[in-house]
C-alpha cells in the first residue's frame, strides 16, 4: 500500500496493524499468528522505481542476452546494470524512460545457474539442461521457532534438505518467503511455489474459503511478482488437494487461475495438486472432511467463484503438459527417480514430507497395538510426524532410501 498524503511531516505518525485469529479452526496446518515475515517501510522521491518494478528474463544463453523491463512513476533517465556474484558491473546501458523502458544487455562469458553451480547475477537465468526433480514438500513453519521466517532458519532448512539428496522443494501449502527463495538461489535448490490449500470448499470452518473468491487474483499477482526474478522458481501451483477440480465450475476456476498466471509470467508452467480419491468423493456428493470440522458449505463463495470463472471461456492451453508427483511416498522415491530416467515425459516428484512440521498432528506417526508411546494421547501430539527430516533437522531412516 502507499502512504502518499497520509504521512504528516514534523509529527508523530503511527501505523497500527491488528491480526485477528479468533475464528477457529481456520487451517489444517499450523499457520502462525500475527506478522511473521518481514515488513518494510520504503521511503523515496516522487519519481522512483516501485517495488517489483524491475523484471528480468533470459532471451538466450549462447550468447547470454537478458531483457530487463523497468517501470517508473515518471519520466527520466534510467541506467540498467548487470553485476556478477562479486557485485562487479559487467554490462550496463542508460536510456530515457517514460514509465516503462526495456533494456537488452549481453552478459560476457556468462556462468549459467544450475543446482550444482548456483551462479548468481542480477538476472534470471536458464541452462537448457534436463533435470529430474528429486523433490520434497515443506511447510512454512520452522519447527520450534514457530512461523517466523528467519533468514538463517530458512537457509538451514534448504541446506539440510540438499545435503540429504534433494534438488527441489514444494512450498506446501502457502507461497514461500523471500528469505526461502534467496536461500534456494544461493544454494542451488529448485522451487515449486504453491498458492493455497483450499479454494471455495471449506476444509475447516473458518479457513481461507471465506476469502479466496475475492482475493485470488491479488494473491496470485503478489506471488508472481515476488517470484519472478528468482532463478530457483521453476513452476507455480494453484492449489493442493482441491476437490473442486471434480466440478465444472472448479475446472473453470482452475483454467481462470492458470490463464491469469500465464498472463503475469509466460516463462514458467503452472500446475495444480489433485487427489484422485478426494475428487471421486466430491463427484458423488461426499465431502472430504467431516461436517463437524467444516460446517459451512459456503454457497455464496461457490456462486461468486463460478461467476469469476466464467471469464475464462477460451480453449485449453497449448503448452506442453508433463506430469509431476506433488505428494509421493518417501519409500517410492528411488523407484520414481528410475522411472523418470526411462520416461522423459515425467519430470520427477516431491515426497511427502521432506521435513516434519507443526500441525496435522500424528498423521504420519507409527502406532503399534502392544505399545502406547508411554501413555501419549494423539491429542497431545504437536507435529505431523511424517517428515524424512525430523523437527530438529536430523535425518530419519527413510532419508537413506535413495
Amino acid at each position: 500500500m502507499t502512504l502518499n498524503g497520509l504521512i504528516k511531516s514534523g509529527e508523530e505518525n503511527e501505523i497500527r496493524v491488528i491480526a485477528r485469529n479468533s475464528d477457529q479452526p481456520n487451517s489444517r496446518w499450523y499457520p502462525g499468528t500475527g506478522i511473521y515475515r518481514p515488513v518494510f517501510l520504503r521511503v523515496g522521491d516522487e519519481k522512483h522505481i516501485p517495488v517489483n518494478g524491475v523484471r528480468v528474463r533470459t532471451i538466450s544463453f549462447c550468447p547470454a542476452v537478458i531483457e530487463a523491463t523497468v517501470k517508473t512513476t515518471g519520466d527520466g533517465i534510467v541506467k540498467a546494470e548487470i553485476c556478477d556474484g562479486e557485485k562487479v558491473v559487467i554490462a550496463q546501458k542508460a536510456q530515457a524512460v517514460n514509465q516503462t523502458a526495456v533494456f537488452r544487455l549481453e552478459v560476457p562469458d556468462a556462468k549459467l545457474w544450475s543446482c550444482e553451480h548456483p551462479n548468481l547475477y542480477s538476472c534470471r537465468a536458464i541452462n537448457g539442461k534436463r533435470v529430474i526433480l528429486r523433490g520434497a514438500c515443506i511447510h512454512h513453519d520452522n519447527g520450534l521457532l514457530g512461523a517466523c521466517a528467519f533468514p538463517e532458519a530458512e537457509e538451514r532448512k534448504v541446506r539440510i534438505l540438499k545435503e540429504n539428496g534433494y534438488n527441489a522443494l514444494r512450498s506446501a501449502h502457502y507461497p514461500c518467503s523471500k528469505a526461502m527463495l534467496d536461500a534456494c538461489d544461493r544454494l542451488g535448490m529448485l522451487m515449486m511455489d504453491e498458492y493455497v490449500d483450499v479454494w471455495y470448499i471449506h476444509k475447516t470452518e473458518h479457513d481461507y474459503a471465506d476469502y479466496m473468491t475475492d482475493w485470488w487474483q491479488q494473491d496470485l499477482k503478489d506471488m508472481v511478482e515476488k517470484d519472478y526474478n528468482h532463478p530457483c522458481v521453476i513452476m507455480y501451483s494453484t492449489g493442493n488437494e482441491v476437490s473442486e477440480t471434480a466440478q465444472k465450475k472448479g475446472i473453470a476456476l482452475t483454467k481462470a487461475m492458470t490463464d491469469y498466471i500465464n498472463d503475469l509470467d509466460g516463462t514458467r508452467p503452472v500446475t495444480c495438486g489433485n487427489n484422485i480419491f478426494f475428487n471421486f468423493l466430491s463427484s458423488i456428493g461426499l465431502g472430504v472432511y467431516s461436517d463437524d470440522k467444516a460446517k459451512k458449505n459456503a454457497e455464496a463463495a461457490k456462486k461468486a467463484a463460478e461467476a469469476a470463472a466464467k471469464k475464462a471461456e477460451k480453449g485449453n492451453s497449448k503448452k506442453k503438459k508433463k506430469p509431476v508427483g506433488s505428494e509421493t511416498f518417501c519409500k517410492d522415491a528411488y523407484a520414481f527417480y528410475e522411472l523418470a530416467k526411462d520416461h522423459p515425459s515425467i519430470i520427477g516428484d516431491f515426497v511427502w514430507a521432506g521435513m516434519d512440521y507443526i500441525g496435522e498432528v500424528g498423521e504420519g506417526c507409527a502406532e503399534y497395538s502392544d505399545y502406547n508411546f508411554g501413555g501419549e494421547k494423539p491429542a497431545t501430539r504437536m507435529t505431523g510426524g511424517n517428515g524424512r527430516i525430523d523437527l530438529l533437522g536430523k535425518p530419519r531412516a527413510e532419508a537413506a532410501q535413495e
